[in-house]
């Protein structure tokens, strides 16, 4: 079973500021179609094999752009720290996260 494959060209071209977590879910998508496409029964056929290496293809692009991003991700600041401590707040009995003053 073969499944319609997508286009190269993406809505978010290579620099555009797309998410590391847009293209992991881009990532994760293309391949369960190659896990798919590698395991059926058209596996052999010459259409087949187009469409495996068409999704390794896209593939190694993701991967590509996703570690561009990551590269290019500063390492975590304090910000991102706090967001943990604005969410643990919450769950803090009455009172007690009063005196929490939290900074970005």
């Amino acid at each position: 079973m073969l499944s319609a494959i997508g286009s190269l060209t993406s809505s978010y071209p290579a620099g555009t500021g797309q998410s590391a977590a847009a293209l992991q879910a881009q990532l994760d998508r293309y391949e369960q179609q190659l896990s798919d496409c590698v395991n059926c029964n058209s596996a052999k056929t010459t259409e087949g094999q187009k469409a495996i290496q068409d999704l390794s293809n896209k593939i190694g692009q993701v991967k590509t752009q996703l570690n561009e991003v990551t590269i290019s991700i500063p390492a975590m600041s304090n910000a991102s720290t706090s967001t943990g401590i604005t969410a643990n707040k919450n769950n803090l009995p009455p009172n007690l996260g009063q005196n929490i003053n939290i900074t970005a």
